[in-house]
């Protein structure tokens, strides 16, 4: 079944991962369906729900920070509290880092995903690269910091009954698939 979570700042499931962006807005991971099944899936679980499925994988890029002074990098370039007590593994949170809005999801302790717009994903990334190995700015232990920009086509099937008015709007990203790898 779909799980949507229904609390603020928390993400739920696996395959889809589902993010709480917004009360009426989830950002919808999965790295088994392609869009159109994940398109499918929402609308055989939410049946007659008026809801909105949009395809945003050309849209978004996802970037992993993690390491040893992943929680301080965050902490020092955002607004996110990043203490493992404040901001724990099945929490998101959307904040903005370097002047970019960033959805980032707490994976385990020390490993972040970043989800961001594809055009400023090269951006971002090298800027967290570079803030990560300055020595100026940090002194925090070993970060790595990885960023695939990956090409997922994919278009919202045709609807005659499609609108902009909705309750609930689920964007979709596909994660490249092992073998893209």
């Amino acid at each position: 079944a779909l799980q949507l979570p229904s609390e603020p700042l928390r993400w739920s499931g696996t395959s889809p991962a589902a993010l709480w962006v917004s009360p009426d807005q989830w950002l919808l991971i999965d790295e088994v369906r392609s869009v159109e099944q994940l398109i499918g899936y929402c609308d055989a679980a939410l049946g007659e729900i008026l809801h909105n499925a949009t395809d945003s994988s050309d849209a978004l890029t996802c970037m992993t920070v993690e390491g040893v002074g992943a929680r301080g990098l965050l902490a020092m370039f955002s607004g996110v509290d990043c203490d493992a007590g404040r901001f724990a593994p099945g929490q998101c949170v959307r904040t903005r880092m370097a002047k970019v809005a960033v959805l980032v999801r707490a994976m385990i302790d020390d490993r972040f995903e970043l989800f961001v717009d594809r055009s400023v994903g090269p951006y971002l990334e090298q800027w967290l690269h570079r803030a990560a190995h300055d020595p100026k700015l940090s002194t925090l232990g070993t970060i790595e910091i990885t960023a695939k920009l990956v090409d997922t086509g994919g278009e919202f099937p045709p609807n005659d009954l499609y609108d902009y008015a909705h309750v609930m709007n689920c964007l979709l990203y596909t994660s490249p698939s092992p073998r893209d790898s």
